[in-house]
C-alpha cells in the first residue's frame, strides 16, 4: 500500500466534507422546516464543518456537525485519538469538542452536536463502546450508573482530568454528542443524486459533481451560509434544474397544507378569508383582495417557477373551485405548463392521453343584457340555481350556456383525468363558439364539478373574454374575482 501525500489526504478530507455539505444543503431545499446551511461557521467552534439551521417556527435544534474523514481503515477513533494533540500549540479533538459544547450550552438556543466520520469508533474502547447503535449517543443514565471499578468510569475520570473539568460536567458533555458512522463518498453522492431529483433537479453524476463544486466554492469565497432561495438560485444558474422533473406549488387558501418536501413556490391567503375553519371559508373578507393580493401572489409564484426550465408543476392545495380555476389560468397550456393535482387519491394530469367523452351543451335565453353565463354542470344540477341568482342579482345575462353530459350531472359523472382532458377541451371550444355567435364581451362562470375539472378548465381558458368567477356560498352565488380575457 502506497501512502497518500499529506496534501492529497487533506484534499480528500475536504471533498468528503463538501459532499456531505451538499447533502445537507439539499435537505434545506426539500425540508420545509429548515432555513439554511452554513459550511465552516466560525461560531461553531470544533463543530463548524456543517451547520444546519431550522426555521424559528419549527422549534427544532440547530445541528452542528464536525466531519472527520479517514483515508484508510487502519485508523479508528478511540480515547487516544480524541486526547492526542496534533500540533505543539494545538488542542486535542476532545478539548475542542468540549469547549464548543460549553459555549453552545450557555447560549440558550436548542442545539445538537454530531461527530460524523467514516473512521470506525473503537468498539473495544470503554466509553465509545457504550454508543447506542440507534441513537448514536452514550446514555447519560448509563454513565451515571457506572460501577466504581468500571473501566468506562475510570476513562471518564481520565477525560475529566484531560479537560480540567468536573466529572459530572464531562458526563453531560459526552451524552450530548451524537457519534455517527458515515458512508463512503460514493454513497453520499448517490444519496445526493436521489434528493436532487426529488427537488426537481438533475440527479446524474455530472450534476452531483457540479453541485459539490458549488459547495467547495462557498468555502473558497468565504460566503458560506446559504438559504433555500440562494441555493436554488445558484443551482438554477448552474443549469442543474431538470427539464423532465416536476416542480411543486402549494396553495394555502381555505386551509394550510403540509408536504414531505419543501415546495418550489408557495401561496398563503388563509388570513384573507372570512371564517374560522375550511368549511366556512368561502369568501374573501375584502373582495378587493382578489386583484390586490391573490392575483399578485399568483403572478409572483409564476415568476418564481418560470425561472426553472421545467414546466411540469404538481399542485398541493386546500382551495375552492374558483381558486383552482385561477391557478390553472395562471399556468396555461399555451405556455407549455403541465399541471398535476390529487383528485380523491388519483393523480390528474393535464397531459393525460384523452379518452372519449361526451359533451352536452344547452342554452337558456334570458335577454337581460349582453353578457354570457357559463355553467359547468358535472357534479350536480346547477342551471336553475344560477338562473335564479342571475335574475335576483340583476346580472346582465343574455344567455346561460350549460356544459354537462348527455345523461345529466351526477356525482360520479367524471371517470378520470383522461376523460376530463377530452371533455374540458370540448367545453372550451363550445364556449368559444358561443362567444362568437353571441358577440359577448364578458363571461360569468359558475362551476359545479370536481376540483380537477376547474383546474383544467382554467388551464385551457384562452381566446375568451374577461371572465368573472363565482363561488357557491350556500344561499346562492357571490363573485370572487376576474380572469383577464384573450
Amino acid at each position: 500500500m502506497t501512502a497518500l501525500r499529506p496534501r492529497a489526504a487533506v484534499l480528500r478530507g475536504d471533498d468528503y466534507q463538501h459532499i456531505i455539505g451538499l447533502y445537507e444543503a439539499l435537505q434545506v431545499l426539500t425540508d420545509p422546516e429548515l432555513e439554511s446551511v452554513h459550511i465552516e461557521d466560525a461560531a461553531g467552534g470544533a463543530f463548524d464543518d456543517i451547520v444546519v439551521r431550522p426555521t424559528v417556527e419549527s422549534g427544532r435544534p440547530t445541528r452542528w456537525i464536525q466531519v472527520k474523514a479517514g483515508v484508510y481503515n487502519n485508523v479508528v477513533i478511540d480515547s487516544r485519538w480524541l486526547t492526542t494533540t496534533r500540533t505543539p500549540r494545538g488542542k486535542s479533538p476532545l478539548k475542542q469538542f468540549h469547549e464548543t459544547w460549553r459555549t453552545l450550552s450557555t447560549g440558550g438556543a436548542p442545539y445538537e452536536l454530531e461527530l460524523l466520520s467514516n473512521k470506525n469508533f473503537d468498539h473495544s474502547d470503554p466509553l465509545l463502546s457504550m454508543i447506542d447503535k440507534d441513537s448514536g449517543r452514550v446514555s447519560l443514565a448509563a454513565l451515571e450508573e457506572l460501577g466504581t471499578k468500571a473501566k468506562a468510569r475510570m476513562q471518564l475520570a481520565e477525560w475529566a482530568e484531560h479537560l480540567k473539568a468536573p466529572v459530572e460536567e464531562v458526563r453531560e458533555f459526552v451524552a450530548c454528542v451524537r457519534f455517527r458512522n458515515s458512508e463512503a463518498p460514493t454513497s453520499w453522492a448517490e444519496r445526493c443524486g436521489t434528493v436532487m431529483k426529488l427537488a426537481g433537479l438533475r440527479g446524474d453524476a455530472a450534476a452531483v459533481s457540479q453541485a459539490q463544486a458549488m459547495v467547495r466554492n462557498w468555502v473558497k469565497t468565504g460566503v458560506r451560509e446559504r438559504t433555500r432561495s440562494e441555493i436554488l438560485s445558484e443551482m438554477t444558474d448552474l443549469g442543474l434544474v431538470a427539464r423532465g422533473g416536476q416542480l411543486l406549488l402549494t396553495v394555502n387558501a381555505i386551509d394550510h397544507v403540509k408536504t414531505t418536501h419543501r415546495p418550489n413556490a408557495s401561496i398563503d391567503i388563509v388570513d384573507l378569508y372570512e371564517g374560522d375553519d375550511p368549511f366556512s371559508r368561502r369568501q374573501l373578507a375584502d373582495p378587493a383582495d382578489w386583484d390586490l393580493r391573490v392575483q399578485t401572489l399568483l403572478s409572483d409564484a409564476k415568476a418564481e417557477l418560470s425561472a426553472f426550465d421545467c414546466r411540469h408543476l404538481r399542485i398541493v392545495a386546500a382551495m375552492r373551485l374558483p381558486m383552482h380555476f385561477a391557478v390553472g389560468r395562471t399556468f396555461p397550456k399555451v405556455a407549455g405548463w403541465v399541471l398535476s393535482v390529487d383528485q380523491n387519491g388519483t393523480e390528474w394530469t393535464t397531459n393525460a392521453q384523452p379518452t372519449d367523452a361526451n359533451l352536452d351543451v344547452r342554452h337558456t335565453e334570458l335577454d337581460l343584457g349582453p353578457d354570457l353565463a357559463v355553467v359547468i354542470e358535472l357534479a350536480t344540477p346547477a342551471t336553475d340555481d344560477v338562473r335564479k341568482h342571475v335574475e335576483q342579482a340583476g346580472i346582465p345575462i343574455k344567455q346561460i350556456t350549460t356544459l354537462s353530459v348527455p345523461e345529466g350531472a351526477v356525482g360520479s359523472t367524471v371517470p378520470g383525468p383522461a376523460w376530463a382532458v377530452n371533455w374540458v377541451g370540448q367545453a372550451r371550444n363550445a364556449v368559444r363558439e358561443t362567444v362568437r355567435e353571441s358577440d359577448t364581451r364578458h363571461i360569468h362562470l359558475f362551476i359545479a364539478a370536481p376540483a380537477g375539472i376547474a383546474l383544467m378548465l382554467g388551464h385551457e381558458w384562452n381566446l375568451l373574454p374577461t371572465t368573472t368567477i363565482y363561488e357557491h356560498v350556500g344561499w346562492g352565488y357571490a363573485p370572487v374575482g376576474q380572469a383577464s380575457g384573450y
